[in-house]
């Protein structure tokens, strides 16, 4: 009993092991997304082999027991998705203390583009209750392949509005309704 004791021991340490291991490359592949989404990157920078010799020599010359490789696309994809969802919620609560504070948003946008790569960023800006400018970004729109054209600009717009539940005409309205409602 002894023997089968500790080998269900040592498979339950291996198995926390892994589970430890797999959170830290989660984790590690969520910093990956974050940093290709701050610095303005491609997800194909992740299979460049430059990039991912450089990654293993830090880890190496740091005595690093962990190896990482970076993820593939799809992994990039997907954690720049859950950071987009955590990204809209701050938005949408950044956006819901402005006007419980008396202040009005200003929605604004920001067209960049660069090696073939265009973005529009569409932010929400305001004043705090302290008299210090505040934004937040509530819409990442990968806008390479259309025109910069109004028309589009007004639907990326509206469509970023949408995915944090709000609406352009209404926002303020919409908004002291949920307000009134929850007292």
């Amino acid at each position: 009993q002894g023997k089968i004791f500790a080998r269900g021991a040592c498979r339950a340490a291996r198995v926390a092991r892994n589970c430890k291991f797999l959170r830290c490359t989660d984790e590690l592949h969520r910093l990956v997304a974050l940093w290709i989404s701050k610095c303005g990157r491609s997800q194909a920078i992740v299979e460049d082999l430059q990039l991912s010799t450089l990654l293993a020599r830090i880890l190496e010359l740091c005595q690093a027991k962990l190896r990482y490789a970076l993820p593939c696309r799809v992994t990039v994809k997907t954690h720049l998705s859950l950071l987009g969802a955590e990204g809209k919620a701050l938005g949408r609560d950044f956006i819901v203390r402005l006007i419980k504070s008396g202040v009005k948003p200003t929605i604004s946008g920001d067209l960049w583009s660069d090696g073939g790569m265009g973005l529009f960023g569409i932010y929400a800006h305001g004043i705090s209750e302290s008299w210090v400018m505040e934004k937040a970004l509530i819409g990442l729109v990968a806008c390479e392949t259309e025109r910069h054209t109004a028309e589009n600009i007004t639907k990326w717009t509206k469509d970023a509005l949408l995915g944090i539940g709000l609406k352009a005409g209404d926002l303020l309205v919409k908004l002291l309704r949920e307000e009134v409602d929850l007292i």
